[in-house]
């Protein structure tokens, strides 16, 4: 049990400190580029920012630590949302434990998750 719980706390530790430097590497940038703190630049200059970041065909090699932190922070926010109650049960319909009769595929338009 203490193994485990060990493991958590150092990968929690280790995963913050990651986050927390990729975050002032994130408010660098804004300060490069508007001379000002992300947290009071303007929502089009905010979005600016983090569409540079997260999208990595146009990913500048000094943006790499931001792009570490948008994956991580994009990929906490999915997993604690669709471990809530509105995202598991409401969005996704959980029933529990039962067998699908039939998969209805993936719903998005270019149905990623779906094999032929």
């Amino acid at each position: 049990m203490s193994t485990s719980t060990g493991f958590w706390a150092k990968r929690r530790k280790m995963s913050s400190t990651t986050s927390a430097t990729a975050w002032r590497g994130s408010s660098g940038a804004a300060r490069e580029l508007y001379g000002r703190s992300f947290q009071t630049l303007d929502l089009e200059k905010q979005t600016a920012i983090l569409t540079r970041i997260s999208d990595r065909k146009t990913l500048q090699p000094d943006d790499e630590r931001g792009n570490r932190f948008f994956l991580d922070i994009r990929s906490r926010v999915v997993f604690s949302y669709y471990t809530s109650e509105a995202g598991l049960m409401k969005e996704l319909t959980y029933k529990g434990k039962q067998m699908l009769e039939h998969w209805e595929g993936c719903p998005h338009p270019d149905r990623h998750g779906d094999s032929e």
